[in-house]
């Protein structure tokens, strides 16, 4: 495997030839940049060549932790259970991007992830807050069987938002839903509680 270094403005820099993509075939490039001398670039470069060849290799990537998390879950969704990928992505939502999801994939280390489990054993299963878009509004409805029990809040089979509050009786933001397969909101199948 061989190396070269350019100069660009006051600045080295260094570059090789890795593998072709296994799935693509497709030319790999490996870069170094803001070297002070010549000589500078040639070290690193033939230690980024010997590391690349050991396997240690290191992304360049800016992705954040959020980001990575979604494009594997969604290349391993085929692979698992549907109930299991959205379970995946509830855990992740709820407990892993709330506290590290906006940080840097390459600044996550043994340490970063020892103290984000030492937190979530601390405080047991307790969501913290997700970070809802601006049209994403939960859902609450209370179901009203037909013996006129009243039945918790809780999610419809075709809502991705989940009611872990204790409502009040009258809570403006609570739906009554009466059985059957009709959502709230619909004529004839919502009445305010």
């Amino acid at each position: 495997m061989k190396g070269r270094v350019y100069k660009r403005g006051n600045v080295w820099y260094y570059r090789f030839d890795a593998e072709p993509d296994p799935l693509t075939g497709k030319r790999r490039q490996v870069n170094g940049s803001g070297f002070p001398t010549e000589k500078e670039a040639w070290k690193q470069c033939r230690k980024a060549i010997a590391d690349h060849e050991r396997g240690q290799v290191i992304d360049t990537t800016k992705r954040k932790v959020a980001a990575a998390l979604e494009d594997w879950l969604t290349r391993i969704e085929h692979s698992i259970k549907p109930s299991m990928a959205q379970n995946w992505r509830d855990y992740a939502r709820h407990y892993v991007i709330p506290y590290i999801g906006e940080r840097g994939v390459r600044d996550i280390n043994g340490e970063i992830c020892a103290a984000l489990y030492s937190k979530l054993l601390a405080e047991g299963r307790v969501k913290a807050r997700a970070k809802r878009g601006p049209t994403e509004t939960p859902v609450h409805t209370r179901r009203l069987p037909t013996d006129g029990r009243v039945l918790p809040c809780r999610p419809h089979r075709y809502e991705n938002t989940r009611c872990h509050r204790q409502h009040e009786e009258d809570d403006r933001t609570l739906h009554a839903y009466r059985g059957g397969s009709a959502r709230p909101g619909t004529s004839g199948s919502s009445e305010p509680s």
